[in-house]
């Protein structure tokens, strides 16, 4: 028995998984190649983050990775919110370009319920960048700090 722990599951941040045995192991990083292949293959966790992952298509590392990546999916597909909840920079409006800024809209007005609900789901957008096919999309921009 294990539970996962982050405050926001991108691609970009360190995810902690807290096991049985009271320890918390702080999950690796994900790389695309490991996105790419997490997407092909269907496999049962062992809950032993050193074993390796048997599957075709091979699998880049072990199951720590493998549950890394999809974790990564997962979260990337869900992030989202009504239209217009969130304000992007006036430089991040092209659909291509990460959207890793974004500030609530302090001026949204709620849609009523039964409307984010139809069928299309048309009200409901992406606030975070979702992974493309090319395993592209949810990058990071890292900073070096000196002190």
């Amino acid at each position: 028995c294990c539970c996962c722990c982050c405050c926001c599951c991108c691609c970009c941040y360190t995810l902690l998984l807290f096991t049985a045995g009271g320890v918390w192991t702080r999950l690796p990083p994900v790389a695309p190649a490991q996105i790419a292949a997490a997407r092909q293959i269907r496999k049962f966790f062992s809950g032993d983050l050193t074993s390796p992952v048997l599957s075709y298509p091979p699998f880049p590392g072990n199951e720590g990775n493998y549950l890394r990546a999809q974790i990564a999916r997962i979260s990337a597909s869900t992030h989202i919110s009504p239209g217009n909840f969130y304000l992007f920079d006036a430089d991040e409006e092209d659909e291509m370009d990460a959207r890793d800024t974004f500030a609530v809209n302090e001026e949204f007005e709620p849609v009523p319920v039964l409307e984010l609900v139809d069928e299309t789901l048309s009200r409901w957008v992406h606030h975070v960048q979702f992974i493309l096919p090319q395993v592209r999309g949810d990058t990071c921009k890292q900073t070096n700090k000196q002190t």
